[in-house]
């Protein structure tokens, strides 16, 4: 009999405890960083359900599964949810179906210390979880059974990256980072936006990285269309390629402008107020700084260099964390910066954006999504040299 049909077997009417560390001589120590990271994201759980006076958190959200297991995911091949999660100060446990228990249990939460109950895959998704609400204090990340929606409690967890994840998020920024100035690298003129994407899509996946999503805008048409999908329309003379990869459960976005032929008089300029103003809220990104106030620094910027009103055409960055935006960066936002939190800045010109994910840290700032292969110039904040990415020309 394997772990999961010994853990389902346990499961099928009732929900057991997990053992104590002091219950058995023979219960080895645990020492793998994800086993240890989900008991820690569990603690805070259980201090947020003593918080409310409440005994049980049920989780259905994604980006919550995704926090909780530290990279594991409960949406089907399918696109459909598949699993949530039920959880108390002691035991952590899976609601599935039959039909998917197996490859979520054995691929998403391998030996990390959840049991299983699942359901006949014939029987409504949202049956396991009622049947727990009933009689229990219960609160939940989407108001099932009439329960307390905690799921803005659970963001101000989410937001603030452990140190395992900070670790992984600088390796997802290098990784992403490298997929797409590779692609820019090997586009040829007359390629299709289309084209370029699937080049991007194709190293994503081959790293391991969730595409989450992929942009290219060819010849300006970003200054028209501000935010939209990559069309079967040849690339002449520039574009800009723009990706946010997952991988762990950990979202950063990125983004290069690759030059087949520009105009040295018009575009020069404006990127250089858009990689100023992007190096404006990147300075500022200290801890303890609200985003109202770096805000107002950004905006600032736009100003000083000639275009005053360009940061009204598009939005200008936001948190990161198991979503691609947790929280949009605009005028009043509430919020102080803590040493964990990821920040993207984008930053647009006509057509030249730049966009960068960022580490908040003690020290300052940390740039996740830069590396060594694409050409750097330097702008001045305060007194102080920052290096942003440059026009590649080919």
């Amino acid at each position: 009999m394997n772990l999961h049909q010994q853990t389902s077997r346990n499961m099928s009417s009732s929900i057991s405890e997990m053992p104590s560390a002091d219950s058995s001589s023979e219960i080895p120590v645990v020492t793998d960083p994800r086993y240890l990271e989900i008991d820690r994201k569990q603690q805070l759980i259980a201090d947020l359900l003593e918080k409310n006076q409440q005994t049980a958190l049920i989780i259905q959200q994604p980006w919550n599964f995704q926090w909780l297991t530290s990279g594991g995911t409960n949406q089907a091949p399918d696109g459909r949810l598949c699993a949530a999660l039920y959880i108390t100060k002691d035991t952590r446990v899976l609601l599935t179906s039959n039909a998917d228990a197996p490859w979520i249990f054995d691929t998403q939460i391998p030996q990390l210390g959840f049991y299983v109950k699942e359901r006949n895959w014939t029987e409504q998704p949202e049956d396991l979880a009622n049947d727990l609400c009933r009689g229990r204090q219960v609160v939940s990340d989407t108001g099932v059974a009439s329960t307390k929606n905690i799921d803005g409690d659970l963001q101000k967890l989410r937001v603030r990256l452990s140190s395992r994840e900070q670790s992984l998020a600088r390796t997802l920024g290098q990784d992403l980072t490298g997929c797409v100035e590779r692609s820019a690298l090997k586009s040829q003129p007359g390629q299709t936006e289309l084209e370029v994407a699937g080049a991007v899509t194709h190293r994503l996946m081959a790293a391991g990285i969730e595409p989450v999503g992929v942009w290219v805008s060819g010849d300006g048409e970003n200054e028209r269309y501000r935010e939209s999908i990559p069309r079967p329309q040849p690339i002449n003379r520039f574009a800009t390629i723009t990706a946010t990869g997952r991988r762990d459960g950990i979202c950063v976005t990125v983004s290069r402008i690759m030059c087949f032929e520009i105009s040295e008089k018009t575009v020069p300029p404006a990127y250089q107020a858009a990689a100023i103003s992007q190096a404006t809220g990147i300075y500022w990104s200290q801890p303890e700084m609200m985003l109202e106030k770096i805000w107002e620094r950004v905006t600032r910027s736009y100003e000083v260099n000639d275009f005053p009103d360009e940061w009204r055409l598009n939005e200008q960055g936001g948190l990161l964390a198991q979503r691609p935006c947790e929280h949009r960066i605009v005028p009043n936002s509430p919020i102080r910066l803590k040493p964990g939190m990821l920040v993207n800045w984008r930053s647009q010109v006509g057509p030249c954006s730049l966009s960068d994910t960022i580490l908040v840290t003690d020290q300052g700032p940390e740039w996740l999504t830069k590396t060594e292969q694409w050409p750097l110039f330097q702008v001045e904040i305060k007194g102080e040299t920052l290096s942003r990415p440059a026009l590649l020309k080919f």
